[in-house]
């Protein structure tokens, strides 16, 4: 079993038991999550994971394009949405743990590619 951090649009966050097989809400059946790699986010290394949605996956490329635009706009700001180029939307998912999640759309419209960043301390 694997745990992975992962919210909806809303912006509530929830931590989703992902056995071999499952998917996250919203995730194409037969996906999975894909895993980009490491990311600063504040002073910590995060995981970045690309969440399949019904608009696609977001490439790793562009995915750390965008929490490198979060990361400079957000310094010393409270953990509120911060908007981004491009339709994208960033928030910190759970200030205890600050995981960082980011949606690509317009407001009140369903976000159909999204990530999500893991902190060292969710296995």
């Amino acid at each position: 079993m694997r745990y992975l951090r992962c919210g909806v649009a809303t912006g509530f966050a929830a931590v989703m038991i992902l056995a071999a097989g499952q998917v996250p809400a919203g995730a194409s059946e037969g996906t999975e999550p894909v895993p980009c790699g490491p990311v600063d986010v504040g002073a910590e290394v995060h995981t970045l994971f690309a969440i399949p949605g019904p608009s696609g996956t977001v490439g790793c490329e562009e995915a750390f394009d965008v929490i490198a635009e979060y990361n400079a706009l957000s310094t010393g700001a409270p953990p509120g949405p911060v908007k981004l180029s491009d339709l994208w939307t960033c928030v910190v998912d759970d200030a205890a743990a600050g995981a960082v999640r980011c949606v690509q759309g317009e407001d009140g419209v369903d976000h159909g590619r999204w990530f999500e960043t893991v902190p060292p301390e969710v296995p």
